[in-house]
């Protein structure tokens, strides 16, 4: 058993596991599963849905992805 995140951002001297979604449907096994095993404070999937944040988790619509380091950096 392994999961695997698209990409990790260096922040605040801690790592964010970054899921990249581009359809409507945004489960996300792998962020999931490395959130219970590593429980980071913060965790961002790019993805079509409206912006929102809940349970340590970012959901950033795809079209803000240039901004990513501003909403990681105001959390």
């Amino acid at each position: 058993d392994h999961e695997t995140v698209q990409a990790v951002f260096p922040g605040k001297g801690k790592i964010i596991p970054i899921e990249v979604k581009s359809g409507k449907s945004v489960t996300a096994k792998s962020l999931s599963e490395f959130r219970k095993k590593h429980t980071p404070e913060l965790a961002v999937r790019l993805s079509l849905k409206n912006l929102q944040f809940r349970d340590g988790l970012l959901n950033l619509p795809l079209p803000f992805a240039d901004k990513l380091s501003e909403y990681i950096t105001s959390k």
